[in-house]
């Protein structure tokens, strides 16, 4: 075990633990008891975050609901990318390499999306069309082009690594049963 320090090591025969993400413990342990504790508010805030977003977008009408949207926007994006790099940051600290990619592929998915929003935000980019990541743009200060870059990238990280994972566990237990067979072909026990 490690103590209860931030980023510390719990093992796996810790008593009275569910089965979750237990590997790290939270920054901030006076507020979140457990990782999934931490996740929670993560998903809440970027919830928080998207539907600033669409308050901005889809009912910009009133001038002080748009103001105060952006206003949440902001504060709500600030806090997806502390928490999301600390998610990064702390699953470093582990020895299981599907955290650590698993929080970069996350937080390449929050870049993507803080530019898509910022640019319909800020930018008042259309919201109905759409650029083509493989194309060059007809306008390089369109956010939405560089967003679709980074969500390809998010998903190029996460199903890499995944591809990669896969493989090398078939052809493992694949070595292992023709290892388990003998010259004639019979299993040995």
């Amino acid at each position: 075990g490690g103590g209860g320090q931030y980023g510390a090591t719990l093992g796996l025969d810790a008593p009275g633990k569910e089965e979750e993400m237990y590997t790290v413990l939270p920054r901030f342990p006076a507020f979140f008891k457990t990782w999934n504790d931490y996740e929670a508010v993560a998903i809440m805030i970027w919830i928080g975050k998207d539907f600033s977003w669409m308050a901005c977008t889809k009912f910009g009408k009133d001038h002080h609901l748009m103001e105060a949207s952006k206003v949440a926007w902001l504060t709500c994006t600030c806090l997806v990318f502390a928490i999301h790099f600390d998610f990064f940051l702390t699953s470093m600290n582990t020895k299981d390499t599907v955290e650590w990619v698993t929080y970069l592929s996350m937080l390449l998915w929050a870049c993507s999306q803080t530019l898509w929003a910022g640019g319909e935000i800020f930018l008042h980019e259309s919201v109905i069309e759409r650029e083509n990541v493989l194309k060059e743009p007809e306008n390089y200060n369109n956010l939405r082009w560089y967003a679709g870059w980074f969500a390809l990238l998010s998903l190029m990280v996460l199903y890499s690594f995944w591809f990669g994972k896969t493989v090398a566990s078939i052809t493992a237990d694949c070595h292992a049963t023709h290892k388990e067979e003998g010259e004639d072909g019979d299993i040995r026990m």
